[in-house]
C-alpha cells in the first residue's frame, strides 16, 4: 500500500493569516514508527509537474494560542521519523514562485 497525504499550499501566507500557507493535514494515519519522505511539486499530477527543490516550510501546529513549529526548514527529499501529529500545517513558505503541492509518503 502507498500511503500518501497531499496538501496544496499557497506561495506566500493565506490571506488574514501571519505564517499559515495550507489548510490543516493528519500524520496520524501513518504506521506509528513510519519513515515519510517528504516531496514538493509544482503542478502536482499534470503532464507540466515538475520537483520543486528550491521551496523551504517549515511544519507547525494547529493549536488554541501560539502554534509550535514542528519541523522547520523542510524541503524537497526530506526524510522524516512519523511524529503522528493531526491538525499540522505548512508554514512560512521561502523560494515558492507559485502555489505548490506537498506530499508526503512512506
Amino acid at each position: 500500500m502507498n500511503q500518501a497525504v497531499i496538501i496544496v499550499s499557497e506561495k506566500q501566507s493565506q490571506s488574514g493569516q501571519k505564517e499559515r500557507s495550507s489548510n490543516n493535514f493528519t500524520l496520524a494515519d501513518f504506521h506509528e514508527d513510519a519513515r515519510l519522505t517528504v516531496r514538493v511539486y509544482y503542478d502536482y499530477d499534470e503532464a507540466t509537474q515538475r520537483e520543486a527543490a528550491d521551496i523551504v516550510f517549515d511544519i507547525k501546529a494547529d493549536r488554541t494560542g501560539k502554534d509550535p513549529v514542528v519541523l522547520s526548514g523542510i524541503s524537497s527529499g526530506y526524510v522524516m521519523e512519523n511524529t503522528h501529529h493531526r491538525n499540522l500545517y505548512i508554514a512560512n513558505p521561502r523560494n515558492a514562485a507559485e502555489s505548490f503541492t506537498v506530499k508526503i509518503s512512506v
